[in-house]
């Protein structure tokens, strides 16, 4: 899977699907490391979520760690320097 441009992801809030995703996840970083979307909050505004598909929540889940939150998209390519 080729990397997509995580900038181009502009989802809207709905209170309504709090926790649920807004976006489809977005692959990024050197070898498709890193995922990263949007999820519904009971808030005003989206949270951005980014996981790290070569560590995995062995314990509970077994799905990729969340190793990030961010408010804005921006927030989470600046912290990632995409």
């Amino acid at each position: 899977m080729e990397n997509q441009p995580i900038r181009d992801l502009k989802p809207v809030n709905r209170k309504d699907l709090a926790g649920t995703h807004a976006t489809d996840k977005v692959i990024f970083g050197a070898c498709s490391r890193y995922a990263v979307y949007a999820i519904h909050t009971r808030f005003d505004n989206i949270s951005w979520i980014v996981e790290d598909s070569e560590v995995y929540d062995y314990d509970n889940s077994n799905k990729p760690t969340i190793i990030a939150r961010a408010d804005s998209l921006s927030e989470v390519a600046e912290l990632f320097g995409v």
